[in-house]
């Protein structure tokens, strides 16, 4: 429905646009008639009822007005229409003689009352579609939709005469009967009408490609034709006199539009739902696609069996292989054989349902034969049944991180090592046997302490031993300590 209503296919501004000049060069034929004194001219089928010439006057006004819809000058000519189906309803309601029937011409031969007066029908579908042209030239939408309605009025109006003369009736309440003209053209112009209003709810209906749509272009031709018929066929076995059957296939035609109408828009309810159900599985289904390939760490949809169903561009750039040549290979065949008994575990415990999701590292065989390290997280997608459908893996790249961690082991296992043999004296030192300094790196001597110093955590503190207290002050100074 989207686009369609507000706007006329052209073939649709085409059919108005036949419509309009028919209706006008049908009043305008018959008032030829008139004025010439032709018969032919004035009932076009032989022998039957005659147009009259107001009802002329109204069809060149109608085709004008439908013509120039929702232009002043079709507003103009819709209530010329309106006027004269008012004024000509109004006698035969109230009995008054307003002088208008032969305004333009004499119709003494006439044999109903009112000679020059349009059939009562034939005024009241005047008065109906020439308020439907004026309400499809107005900018408001309610009541542009309104000249729907009242344009279906009217062509039931027009229906009821054309069954009348299928069924051989006399006009309604002996007022006369439609022209043949007259009531082949006023369902033309009523249906037009309602064809005038493009944002109007059966003419978007009408457009639409969908079933709605098409249901509504078959279903309401065969609603008229199947109840003209019925009602012909009625009339034939004697159920009702032909009057009545009229009516009542009158009847019966609204109400099989209505139901067909109220099917279709049934229809296009359901319609609309699951538009509106697709058009959100759509959404998910792009935010998916958006979130798995445009996804910075490496993401791949893999089948039960090991088949790589599915794989972004990050784990392609993983691992330098290109979509279609990772779509060849299984799981298995790019995992390194000492990750592979994990790998299949994690499988096992997803499928038995023993976990949701499942981590760890492992490594995958790159296209140029290296071995990448990678952090990953399975879960497994399982249908509404609980079928396992498929298993979502997320993958990042650790290689930079783990061969850092090794680095900084190798580096620390050296610091270590270093830290164990920094200020650790080992070996033969070379010291004066007599002023007891030690031979140094820089081949020269130094005092022990100092030495000592510089390659241990040691520190001194300096005193005399009891031989050298002895040696110095003697006994005094060892009982003095």
């Amino acid at each position: 429905m989207t686009g369609i209503a507000g706007r006329r296919a052209p073939v649709l501004t085409a059919a108005l646009g036949v419509v309009a000049w028919l209706a006008a060069g049908v009043g305008t034929v018959v008032l030829a008639g008139w004025a010439l004194d032709i018969a032919i001219l004035k009932c076009v089928v032989p022998g039957s009822v005659p147009m009259k010439a107001n009802t002329a006057v109204a069809f060149i006004l109608a085709g004008a007005a439908l013509g120039l819809t929702r232009r002043g000058g079709g507003r103009w000519a819709a209530a010329g229409v309106l006027l004269i189906g008012a004024a000509t309803l109004s006698e035969y309601v109230f009995g008054w003689d307003l002088h208008i029937d032969q305004l333009l011409f004499n119709d003494l031969d006439s044999p109903f009352r009112g000679p020059g007066r349009m059939a009562f029908t034939t005024a009241a579908s005047f008065l109906v579609l020439g308020t439907a042209l004026m309400l499809a030239s107005s900018r408001e939408l309610r009541l542009r939709r309104c000249a729907e309605i009242l344009g279906g009025i009217a062509a039931a109006l027009a229906l009821f005469e054309i069954e009348g003369y299928v069924l051989d009736t006399t006009g309604l309440a002996g007022y006369g009967k439609m022209a043949v003209p007259t009531a082949l053209v006023l369902p033309l112009l009523s249906i037009a009408t309602i064809m005038a209003v493009p944002d109007g709810w059966l003419v978007a209906r009408a457009q639409a490609p969908g079933v709605g749509g098409i249901l509504t272009r078959r279903l309401l031709p065969i609603a008229i034709g199947l109840s003209m018929a019925l009602g012909k066929a009625s009339e034939l076995m004697g159920w009702h006199d032909p009057q009545s059957v009229a009516v009542v296939v009158i009847l019966g035609l609204v109400v099989l539009s209505v139901a067909s109408l109220w099917c279709v828009a049934t229809i296009e309810a359901v319609e609309r739902m699951r538009e509106v159900a697709e058009a959100a599985l759509r959404d998910t289904e792009a935010q998916f696609r958006w979130f798995f390939e445009k996804a910075p760490v490496g993401k791949l949809m893999v089948a039960p069996d090991g088949k790589l169903l599915r794989v972004n561009r990050a784990f392609c750039a993983i691992l330098g292989y290109s979509p279609d040549e990772m779509q060849k290979v299984s799981w298995m065949d790019i995992t390194h054989p000492d990750d592979l008994a994990q790998s299949q575990e994690s499988q096992r415990a997803l499928l038995a349902g023993e976990a949701d999701t499942r981590e760890m590292e492992k490594r995958y065989r790159a296209k140029d034969g290296r071995w990448v390290w990678t952090r990953v997280s399975i879960g497994v997608h399982r249908d509404p049944a609980g079928r396992p459908l498929y298993f979502l893996t997320h993958v990042r790249d650790v290689s930079e991180r783990r061969e850092a961690a090794e680095r900084q082991a190798v580096l620390v296992n050296k610091l270590q090592a270093a830290l164990g043999e920094v200020k650790t004296l080992r070996g033969i030192l070379p010291i004066c046997a007599n002023c007891k300094r030690v031979h140094n790196e820089q081949d020269g001597w130094e005092q022990i302490e100092s030495y000592v110093r510089t390659h241990t955590h040691a520190e001194f503190s300096h005193g005399l031993c009891p031989d050298c207290a002895r040696a110095t002050w003697g006994t005094a100074g060892i009982s003095g300590g």
